[in-house]
């Protein structure tokens, strides 16, 4: 029994069934009685049950941090499209001008860009 829980348990993935299956591979390698070993795995469910809690409240606050990314994210775009629409002559010095065309625009979009992707890396949590 405890040869085939050690060849199985490197095709274990999560973190929370490792715990069980090794708390089930050293029941059987110290052959711990039915009743401790029912009390240890009662404690490994607790645990379980706590990452598990965790996990969800994390993914729920980080969901809600990735929503107000993006909403920021869109913000200057939609500016400038709403200053395009309404007065297109007030960005002419955008269109016009070669700073305005070959440096503040590749510019702009490279730290919207930039922005997005650190934003998103700060609010990246791993449980």
């Amino acid at each position: 029994m405890g040869t085939a829980l050690r060849e199985v348990r490197p095709r274990i993935v999560g973190r929370n069934l490792g715990l069980v299956w090794d708390n089930l591979t050293i029941c059987v390698d110290q052959k711990i009685p039915a009743e401790r070993a029912r009390d240890l795995l009662l404690d490994i469910s607790a645990t379980v049950r706590f990452n598990v809690q965790l996990a969800g409240e994390i993914r729920a606050q980080t969901t809600g941090q990735r929503v107000q990314i993006w909403v920021l994210a869109l913000l200057v775009p939609g500016i400038y499209l709403y200053l395009r629409l309404v007065s297109p002559y007030f960005l002419n010095v955008l269109d016009d001008t070669w700073t305005g065309r070959y440096v503040l625009v590749p510019a702009a979009a490279f730290l919207e860009v930039t922005g997005i992707y650190l934003s998103f890396r700060l609010s990246r949590v791993r449980v």
